[in-house]
């Protein structure tokens, strides 16, 4: 592979467009963590990892919005089973109410993870 400037083998290629890149180029772009071939392409890279960086972000605060949601609405299943034994005492209601609590429980359990992983 050639270097997109220069007529020279290529050392490597640019992170962004995948062009090649020279030695010389490779120096020219020494303030850049990744190899770029232009300066434009480092900013696009920057942009785009900025970009990496706001959706992980938002990612993880999903996560830990959907594990309060979900412990939300396993209290207020457990708080619909205790009422459903005093003031309906049917068994299908109990049992659909608790196996209800207990899934939103574990969701919540699960995307805790998820969130506590993220952040790592």
């Amino acid at each position: 592979m050639k270097c997109h400037s220069h007529a020279v083998d290529a050392i490597g290629v640019c992170a962004y467009c995948g062009r090649g890149v020279c030695a010389n180029c490779a120096a020219a772009s020494a303030d850049v963590p990744r190899l770029v071939c232009s300066t434009a392409c480092a900013t696009a890279l920057t942009r785009a990892d900025k970009a990496m960086a706001s959706i992980l972000r938002k990612s993880e605060q999903s996560a830990r919005a959907s594990s309060y949601y979900s412990y939300l609405c396993a209290a207020l299943s457990t708080g619909g089973a205790i009422g459903a034994v005093y003031y309906l005492p049917h068994p299908y209601l109990i049992a659909f109410t608790s196996a209800c609590a207990l899934i939103f429980l574990a969701s919540g359990y699960w995307y805790g993870r998820i969130a506590r992983k993220q952040s790592i």
